[in-house]
């Protein structure tokens, strides 16, 4: 009847160490535990549990600590039984030694939760994460005689949070390598554009320039006006801006909206195309269409000047 009342009282603290919630008071009795875990009791709970003495020598322990052992020290469970902790779990006494000494000593419990336990191995090192409580028993004598080990294993979730940390961190690092590149380009082509305006300043716009004083037919001086119109839409990336998926202008559209940013008429665009006025209202139409200046009152000249200077 006693072993049953106890067996239902351990029942009730590990129900409420599901969900790795290890916070919770331990019973504290030594004989307790260790006709518990002889009768295999506590092999159905949610926990591994081991029992120590004051040196911390491996006592006694239920199946799923058992499967700990098997899973990560060099021992299989059987030939733990008798050795010290920092023994079969090899590594662990500069890790746990102060937690474990503390524990004992003072006669109070402690818990850490994703406990990083380094575990070394013949030829390796093994990192493991464990929600553990670590609490004291006492023997009828009203002395610890020893310590208890509540734990679970938190490594592969552990393990997976790490893993894609490091994968969000290495998207992040990919991201801005993206956005490095990107303004790397823009940048470069930032410098060929004013590369473009420079040679086209110092070597084509003299000739330019020299040729308008030679003319003196109007029809010749107006494509001459178009050539110089159009080349300093190119270093200023208006044609391009015109040309984009943006706005997608057609040739002819840009042709007459660089005239129209030189302030040109629809008579003198009319005439310079050998078109009617009506067909460059045609075109004026479409063009303040599709820089979404419909049924607005923005002068098309001011603005399309505007965009030649972005």
């Amino acid at each position: 009847m006693a072993l049953k009342m106890d067996t239902n009282l351990l029942a009730q603290k590990a129900n409420e160490l599901k969900n790795n919630s290890l916070n919770v008071k331990l019973p504290n009795n030594a004989d307790l535990w260790n006709r518990l875990l002889l009768s295999s009791v506590a092999d159905n709970l949610p926990a591994g549990i081991a029992l120590l003495n004051k040196n911390f020598v491996l006592c006694n322990f239920n199946k799923l600590y058992g499967s700990y052992i098997n899973s990560y020290t060099p021992f299989n469970p059987g030939n733990a039984l008798g050795l010290d902790y920092f023994t079969y779990v090899p590594g662990s006494r500069y890790q746990v030694i102060d937690w474990f000494q503390y524990v004992r000593d003072n006669g109070q419990q402690k818990t850490v939760n994703d406990f990083h336990l380094r575990i070394e191995g013949n030829d390796s090192i093994q990192d493991t994460f464990w929600n553990m409580t670590v609490a004291p028993v006492i023997g009828n004598t009203g002395r610890v005689r020893g310590v208890l080990i509540f734990a679970i294993d938190s490594t592969e979730p552990v393990l997976t949070k790490k893993a894609l940390h490091q994968k969000e961190a290495k998207l992040e690092q990919m991201k801005c390598a993206f956005r490095a590149v990107l303004n790397m380009r823009e940048e470069d082509q930032y410098k060929l554009k004013q590369k473009m305006a420079t040679n086209a300043t110092k070597t084509i716009m003299p000739f330019v320039e020299s040729l308008r004083k030679r003319l003196s037919d109007s029809d010749q001086i107006a494509h001459l006006d178009i050539i110089e119109s159009n080349l300093k839409g190119l270093t200023s990336g208006f044609s391009q801006t015109l040309n984009s998926t943006e706005f997608a202008f057609t040739p002819r559209e840009i042709q007459i909206a660089a005239l129209i940013k030189e302030g040109k008429t629809t008579k003198e665009i009319a005439e310079f195309f050998r078109v009617s006025s009506a067909c460059i209202d045609f075109h004026r139409h479409n063009i303040r269409a599709k820089l979404g200046l419909k049924n607005k009152k923005a002068n098309l000249a001011s603005f399309l000047l505007s965009l030649s200077r972005s």
